[in-house]
């Protein structure tokens, strides 16, 4: 039965996983409340899509669109967003950035903050619904946009998921994408900004292991003491949710 757990739930129940198999690792995603409600938006949007008596071609248009934007869309977003530290100069949206990336980085075997958060992720993909029916201007291609863009969330999570938590499964391709990802967490963070994808991170260069010396901001992204003391809240809200035991570390990531 799906347990429907917040992130800190979840990863104390997890923290300790070794080497799970595949059924076992997809039980884990779906007892994470975020990764359930995106299957069911998914899962609802297809069968309001079915009930209206959409013609199915817009569902593989969706999923077209979906698929050939995922790479750009993720690349971008990872890279000018969450790699700006824009975010961190407003008290306001400091801890958006926190939860969405800072704290990740911080911390990669943080289980508290493997997942993204409902709150900015469904707005997210939403917009990004209505971006790709905009360009296919027919009645039930908002709905199927919607379809696609929450299954394509779901991929990214199993996916980010996939690199941080111990499973005895995959071959080259997906061990290949988790070498990356860990490239990005402990190497060198201006690389592999693609998860489910790598092909802007090949296009542009920044693909693999591209330096062996390790970056002196790959943890904290940038936002170092001076930046801190000048936008103190992100420095203070991570001090507080350590001090107050709220990482949760896996027992291997």
């Amino acid at each position: 039965m799906i347990a429907l757990l917040g992130d800190a739930a979840w990863a104390r129940r997890y923290a300790d996983a070794r080497d799970l198999a595949f059924g076992a690792f997809l039980a884990a995603l779906f007892d994470h409340y975020a990764v359930a409600l995106y299957a069911v938006i998914a899962a609802a949007a297809v069968v309001v899509f079915g009930l209206a008596g959409h013609p199915p071609i817009l569902l593989l248009w969706a999923a077209l669109l979906t698929a050939g934007f995922y790479s750009f869309v993720e690349y971008g977003l990872h890279r000018f967003i969450l790699h700006a530290r824009v975010l961190c100069r407003s008290p306001l949206t400091a801890p958006i950035w926190r939860r969405l990336h800072y704290d990740h980085h911080m911390e990669p075997a943080d289980l508290t903050v493997l997942f993204a958060d409902p709150k900015t992720s469904v707005p997210l993909l939403v917009v990004l619904a209505w971006a790709g029916a905009a360009l296919v201007d027919r009645p039930g291609m908002f709905t199927a946009m919607i379809a696609t863009n929450f299954c394509a969330f779901l991929y990214y999570e199993f996916m980010h998921s996939l690199s941080h938590l111990p499973n005895a499964f995959g071959g080259a391709w997906l061990k290949r994408k988790k070498r990356n990802h860990m490239l990005h967490h402990h190497l060198d963070e201006a690389s592999n900004y693609g998860i489910g994808s790598n092909l802007v991170d090949g296009l542009v260069g920044s693909a693999g292991e591209t330096t062996t010396t390790r970056s002196p901001t790959v943890r904290d992204l940038g936002y170092d003491e001076a930046t801190a003391t000048r936008w103190p809240w992100v420095r203070d809200g991570y001090a507080k949710k350590r001090a107050a035991g709220g990482v949760v570390v896996a027992g291997r990531a």
